[in-house]
């Protein structure tokens, strides 16, 4: 072998080395990167449901007021401002879903979003039977309830997706935050 192939070989080796070295580091920093990106979907994902479940909560207690009231005007004006309110807010959960890719981030808790995007239709039905008292209160607060809990357990399924340990914990704790204050509204329900 003549000089300039065991010299090209020489450097051919750390060359080769290196460049595995670096796609390595390379792959590990696309995988940070991947994990960061799917926390930064995921936290706002639960403030951003935490608001729809705490107006769900209040159209749920207003709506119970107007019924108990046998229709009061006040009790009247009182649930059809939070019903604006909660339709602002399922708006702008909406708005927060199709802005920035929601559903290429966080695909595995795709369902239970676009599921409460979709609340404004199934609301509708709930709110009429309040109006014409065609519903029982029970019938009403089964239905709120069950919403509330659907977007509870949404923020159970971002935390199983949320890689960083820490902040899967601070997550859980804030979604037993958002369990026990539901325990409270319902026994106020």
């Amino acid at each position: 072998m003549n000089l300039r192939r065991k010299m090209s070989l020489v450097a051919f080796l750390p060359l080769s080395a290196g460049l595995a070295l670096l796609g390595y580091v390379a792959s590990e920093r696309i995988g940070k990167a991947a994990e960061v990106e799917r926390l930064s979907a995921a936290a706002p994902f639960a403030a951003e449901i935490n608001a729809v479940i705490h107006a769900l909560q209040a159209e749920r207690g207003r709506s119970v007021a107007y019924a108990s009231t046998g229709g009061d005007a006040a009790a009247r004006d009182a649930l059809e401002a939070q019903r604006a309110r909660t339709d602002g807010v399922i708006s702008n959960f909406g708005a927060f879903l199709s802005d920035g890719d929601f559903e290429g981030k966080l695909p595995e808790i795709w369902p239970e979003a676009a599921a409460i995007a979709a609340l404004s239709g199934r609301l509708a039905a709930t709110r009429d039977g309040v109006d014409a008292a065609s519903m029982k209160p029970a019938e009403f607060v089964s239905f709120y309830s069950h919403e509330v809990a659907a977007g509870i357990e949404a923020v159970y399924e971002a935390i199983k997706v949320i890689p960083d340990h820490e902040a899967a914990m601070s997550m859980s704790s804030f979604a037993l935050l958002l369990q026990a204050m539901e325990s409270g509204g319902l026994e106020r329900a």
